[in-house]
């Protein structure tokens, strides 16, 4: 539930031109932190379903490999990927160098899961590896048409997997744990930027904008139902609530506006009486 849509907000931000807002800053920042945060979440997640019988161990083997795949980024986005792209860039050829970008994101991504990690992590990872190169840009252009396209065809896996007799059955819960969500998440937010010293109207905007609850979210919550740490019933709950939220995102970020602005200036002029 502490995740927040890395894909639907940068999205909503862009669309705004407010990524180099004081908030845009702050909610960038924090998406980045969460996306980060999630690599020791998915090592800790067969820990947490007891499938370790030496915790001891199994925590030294997790921070083994925690270690091993930070290394392996490092040494990729500093030299190995660097100097592959521009060996690959100098021959001019822009469909050797889209196919070597893919390459690069599968040879990452089969890395992690050979270490007993996810796809997912690998596929961020390798995004990772490849920002840290003069060639970035060139790679996003070719990536970007994709993203639009792999981030509907995610959207719309995770709304086949929603059972809709289950929604129906539990409406009033479903609504009511969503509410709940929103208004934890935008008070935890708030508190947050505010202890980070930053004026109340952007503090917040910050608040509304990380409501919902993010698409990697959905991958740990797949992940805790495979080794059952959840139940169905409460991956179900889950993923109702999950796709309510972000669904609420553009009518909460609308309203967000008007709503800091208001009380803002309340707050200005309470202050200054």
């Amino acid at each position: 539930v502490s995740l927040s849509s890395t894909a639907v907000l940068l999205k909503l931000l862009q669309d705004k031109g407010e990524i180099t807002s004081p908030h845009g800053k702050t909610i960038l920042a924090i998406l980045i932190f969460q996306d980060i945060i999630v690599v020791p979440m998915m090592l800790f997640t067969p820990i947490l379903a007891g499938q370790a019988d030496n915790v001891g161990m199994a925590v030294l083997s997790m921070a083994l490999k925690g270690a091993l795949v930070i290394v392996g980024v490092i040494v990729l986005a500093r030299y190995a990927i660097p100097f592959l792209l521009y060996r690959i860039a100098r021959t001019r050829n822009n469909e050797l160098f889209f196919i070597s970008i893919i390459v690069i994101c599968f040879s990452v991504a089969w890395f992690t899961s050979s270490l007993g990690l996810s796809l997912s992590l690998g596929a961020f990872l390798a995004g990772l590896t490849i920002s840290e190169s003069e060639y970035s840009h060139q790679a996003m252009s070719y990536v970007t048409p994709l993203k639009e396209i792999f981030t509907s065809f995610f959207f719309v896996s995770v709304g086949m997997l929603l059972d809709l007799s289950f929604v129906a059955d539990h409406i009033v819960t479903i609504i009511l744990l969503t509410v709940g969500v929103l208004t934890l998440k935008s008070l935890i937010g708030l508190i947050a930027a505010k202890a980070l010293s930053l004026h109340l109207r952007i503090s917040m905007m910050v608040a509304f904008f990380i409501t919902q609850i993010g698409e990697f979210s959905l991958i740990l919550a797949k992940e805790g139902l495979s080794v059952n740490i959840i139940s169905l019933e409460m991956y179900q709950y889950f993923l109702a609530v999950t796709i309510l939220s972000i669904a609420a995102t553009p009518f909460i970020i609308n309203l967000s506006y008007l709503i800091s602005d208001r009380i803002s200036k309340r707050t200005g002029q309470m202050i200054s009486d």
